[in-house]
C-alpha cells in the first residue's frame, strides 16, 4: 500500500469519527436509541436507561390478569432488552403479535411501556409512557 493510499485512508476515518456525533446523537433524538450503543459518545452524558413494560391480555372484551407461558415471559423479556438499546425502532406491535401467535386464548393484547428519560430543559428525569393495542387479526 502506498504512503498516499493511507494518508487518503486515514483523512477519510478521520472524517468518519468527526462526523459521526452528529449523525449519533440525531439518532439518538429521533428514534431514541441507546447512547451507550453504536460508538456513541453521548454515552458519557446520560442517565442509565430504564425500561418497563407491562402487558394486559383482553378477553371477551375485558382486560384480564394473567401469567404468561414461559416462552411468552422469554419474548417479553427479549422485547425489554431490544427496547433498552434500540428505544422505539423496537415496536411494541411486534411483540404483540408474537405474543398473540404464543397465547390463542387471546383476542387483543394492551401494552404500556415505561420510559425514564433525562428532560434536557430542567434536568430532572421522567417517564415517558406509551400505550398500543395489538388485536388479533380475524
Amino acid at each position: 500500500m502506498s504512503t498516499e493510499a493511507k494518508r487518503k485512508g486515514l483523512a477519510a476515518l478521520l472524517c468518519a469519527v468527526m462526523v459521526w456525533p452528529a449523525i449519533h446523537h440525531g439518532l439518538v433524538r429521533a428514534y431514541d436509541i441507546d447512547a451507550w450503543k453504536l460508538f456513541g459518545f453521548a454515552m458519557y452524558a446520560v442517565p442509565a436507561r430504564q425500561v418497563r413494560v407491562q402487558v394486559l391480555p383482553i378477553m371477551e372484551g375485558e382486560p384480564t390478569r394473567w401469567v404468561f407461558s414461559k416462552p411468552g415471559r422469554a419474548r417479553i423479556a427479549r422485547f425489554l432488552d431490544d427496547r433498552l438499546h434500540w428505544g422505539r425502532l423496537a415496536p411494541a406491535e411486534t411483540l404483540g403479535h408474537d405474543l398473540l401467535e404464543l397465547e390463542p386464548r387471546f383476542d387483543a393484547l394492551e401494552i404500556r411501556i415505561l420510559t425514564r428519560r433525562l428532560e434536557r430543559s430542567d434536568a430532572r428525569l421522567y417517564f415517558d409512557e406509551e400505550r398500543t393495542r395489538v388485536e388479533r387479526a380475524r
